[in-house]
C-alpha cells in the first residue's frame, strides 16, 4: 500500500508551506518511513484559478524524486 499524507491547511503561501513541512516531519517521526506522496490539493487555494482543484505544489517547487536519506533519525522541530 502506498503511504499518502493529505495536507488540508489553507491560508497564505508560507503558512501552507510551514504546515505541510510540519505534517511531513510528524508523519516521519511517527511512522519512521518516507512518504511516497503528499496530497496538497486542498492547499494554496488562494493561488489557484477557479477551475483548478489539483495539487499545484510543483508550480512553486521543483520536484525531487531522490528519497535517499543516509541516517534515519527522529527529526526535531521547534515551533
Amino acid at each position: 500500500m502506498q503511504n499518502i499524507l493529505k495536507t488540508t491547511h489553507n491560508a497564505g503561501f508560507f503558512s501552507c508551506c510551514s504546515i505541510k513541512l510540519l505534517d511531513i516531519v510528524n508523519y516521519f517521526n511517527t511512522n519512521k518511513e518516507i512518504l511516497l506522496n503528499v496530497d496538497s490539493s486542498s492547499q494554496f487555494i488562494l493561488y489557484k484559478p477557479d477551475n483548478i482543484t489539483d495539487d499545484i505544489t510543483y508550480y512553486f517547487f521543483q520536484k525531487n524524486d531522490d528519497n535517499y536519506i543516509k541516517d534515519i533519525e527522529l527529526i526535531k522541530v521547534s515551533v
